[in-house]
Formats: C-alpha cells, sequence, structure tokens
C-alpha cells in the first residue's frame, strides 16, 4: 500500500496497527508513506503493537519517506 502526497493537520500521525497476535498469522506488510506534510500532530509516525499470548503477529517493510513535521504538540 502507498500513502503520498497528504498534507494533514493535528492528528495522531501516520499510524500502523494495532496487530494483535493470531494463530492466523496476523500481519502488516509493504507499506510506504511518502511526501507527507504535517501540522501539530500529537504523534508523527506512530507503529502501535497489539500483546497477546496466542499466535503471532508481524509488522514488516514499512518505509516513512520525505516527513515535513511542523509544530509537533
Amino acid at each position: 500500500m502507498l500513502i503520498e502526497n497528504c498534507t494533514v493537520h493535528f492528528s495522531v500521525g501516520m499510524t500502523i496497527g494495532s496487530v494483535p497476535p493470531s494463530t492466523g498469522h496476523a500481519c502488516i506488510n509493504n507499506i510506504t508513506f511518502r511526501d507527507i506534510y504535517m501540522y501539530r500532530p500529537l504523534k508523527a509516525i506512530y507503529i502501535k503493537t497489539n500483546p497477546g499470548t496466542t499466535g503471532d503477529g508481524i509488522i514488516s517493510n514499512i518505509l516513512y519517506e520525505n516527513f515535513d513535521i511542523f509544530e509537533p504538540v
């Protein structure tokens, strides 16, 4: 998935998650965030994990490229 050329105001950020473990192998893979302009974000780049006890969850191949962040909270 490609997310690009975004202007974002007052956000939690460009977030990946939440990926809980699963016996069916939960995953997020091959995501690119590119050319992102953020104004007053609470969090700009954020990967949210979700703990558990059964199965697995994988977040891999995430690319954050060319971010401009102004006045972060």
